[in-house]
């Protein structure tokens, strides 16, 4: 299936049309640009929509246009879920690569140190590792059982996925430099899965919203500030 939305100016109104139409239909091309650093398994190719029918019965939702998250039910559904579930993929990455540099220090040794786990470094580094990736297990697994409630969908609980998400992929990048900086040089070759890693971690920082929406949106859900208040900021 294919999910769109777009803008529908009727009577001097503007509205917000959410649909699905399945893979194929006439009118739909699947364009073949996800030509990326990383994630290329993922594949979030761009669709052309031209002169394609779109019956009503696809329709999923329609709102307001200029309305806030929490207002539209499957916009506010699908980021509470999308913010905990991509902070989980993410904590993921970086426990991959704290095995993989557990693994590799664990058995290496450098002149004069000797073996590389019995130096401060290594200790330090895999501990400060531990902690970010433990911290960031929590958030998610705390965060998913209070989001799991379908009745929980207002700017709190948006507001909550949001920072489950920065606060897990900031983590997640956070410890793949480490891993990196732990083992060395010998992260630098290709054989070895930290250049896979290193690719992946960082589209961490670019689902949107960024940065600066997110700490935006959150800031504002403290406040009690509605999301669409124009001016942003006064």
């Amino acid at each position: 299936m294919l999910f769109f939305n777009g803008i529908l100016e009727e009577d001097g109104k503007r509205k917000i049309l959410m649909f699905t139409v399945p893979k194929g239909t006439p009118g739909t091309a699947v364009i073949d640009d996800w030509d990326t650093m990383g994630m290329r398994g993922t594949g979030s190719l761009s669709i052309e929509f031209k002169d394609c029918v779109v019956p009503e019965a696809m329709k999923l939702q329609e709102g307001e246009a200029g309305g806030t998250l929490a207002e539209s039910p499957f916009a506010s559904a699908f980021v509470i879920w999308f913010g905990a579930s991509v902070g989980a993929v993410y904590t993921g990455i970086g426990a991959a690569a704290r095995d993989a540099a557990k693994a590799m220090v664990g058995e290496r040794s450098r002149l004069p140190y000797g073996q590389l786990k019995h130096t401060p470094g290594v200790q330090y580094g895999l501990a400060e590792m531990y902690i970010s990736l433990e911290a960031a297990r929590a958030f998610v697994r705390r965060s998913a059982r209070r989001l799991s409630d379908p009745d929980s969908r207002d700017e709190h609980a948006i507001a909550l996925s949001i920072a489950t998400r920065q606060f897990a992929t900031q983590a997640a990048i956070r410890v793949v430099d480490q891993a990196l900086e732990l083992v060395g040089g010998a992260a630098f070759f290709k054989k070895l899965p930290f250049e896979r890693l290193y690719r992946d971690v960082r589209a961490g920082g670019f689902h949107p919203p960024n940065r600066w929406d997110s700490l935006e949106f959150i800031g504002k859900a403290e406040l009690g500030i509605p999301g669409n208040q124009s001016p942003r900021f006064v």
